[in-house]
């Protein structure tokens, strides 16, 4: 839960549990973590949510329904547009679900890439000023907490004073609650633009950038239900790039 007790109030951050999180992707993708032992957080403006970064914004104008929208709105809003001109919110997209269906169909090649088991500990590194997980907030009555306090803290500050300071934090965890059965949470990190690397992704040229990771990050790979590698194949490519005591399993989703 959101501590409204904090000036600014911040979203949930990762502090040891769950203590095992889950990243679903490709072969492709899987191939490039493991042989780089690399991860890659990219833009979350381009996922394919297409609420991405503005689910927060509609919230927040709900509460004037019916009313004129106070100036101040716009105000951040247009702030937050030329900010995103020069900063770029890069986030690895994480699940507590580790064998979920509709995970694989939507994020792991349709059924036939992987779900990685990551220890969040060693993912983060540690590092106070590096990445930090974040929880993703899905209830309507949570969200509608948030936006109230910020209203109500904005009617006593300079315009724009607080709700630039919250909606940088809260505006890439709220999340539609359709998607709640996904129990996500994000390695987010705020990078200039200027420091990115740049790679295509269909007709989208996305920024993102690559974290290091070490063997000990990585606990257990899950083959999707439609992959069909021997699993003693993985194995040998796990210890071939020092992810030695990393357990293989196979997906229980009957699905093809």
């Amino acid at each position: 839960m959101v501590d409204f007790n904090r000036d600014p109030i911040r979203p949930d951050r990762w502090e040891g549990t769950p203590e095992t999180l889950y990243h679903y992707c490709s072969s492709s993708t899987f191939q490039l973590i493991i042989s780089n032992r690399k991860v890659r957080l990219s833009d979350l403006t381009q996922s394919n949510d297409s609420a991405e970064g503005e689910w927060y914004w509609e919230i927040l104008k709900g509460l004037y329904d019916g009313e004129e929208l106070p100036a101040w709105i716009a105000t951040a809003r247009s702030h937050h547009a030329a900010r995103n001109f020069r900063f770029a919110t890069l986030g690895l997209c994480l699940s507590e679900e580790h064998d979920l269906l509709s995970q694989w169909r939507g994020y792991a090649d349709n059924g036939s890439g992987f779900c990685i088991e990551f220890n969040p500990t060693e993912l983060i590194g540690g590092a106070p000023n590096g990445p930090a997980i974040h929880k993703a907030i899905y209830s309507p009555d949570e969200q509608h907490e948030v936006v109230q306090w910020v209203r109500q803290k904005q009617q006593y500050r300079k315009p724009t004073d607080n709700i630039l300071e919250n909606s940088a934090f809260f505006q890439f965890v709220f999340k539609n609650h359709g998607f709640q059965e996904e129990k996500e949470w994000r390695l987010i990190s705020i990078e200039d633009r200027c420091d990115c690397d740049y790679g295509a992704r269909g007709n989208r040229i996305v920024p993102y950038r690559d974290m290091d990771i070490t063997p000990n990050a990585i606990r257990s790979v899950r083959l999707g239900p439609r992959h069909s590698t021997p699993r003693p194949v993985i194995e040998r490519m796990l210890d071939r790039y020092g992810f030695t005591d990393v357990e293989v399993n196979s997906a229980t989703a009957t699905y093809r």
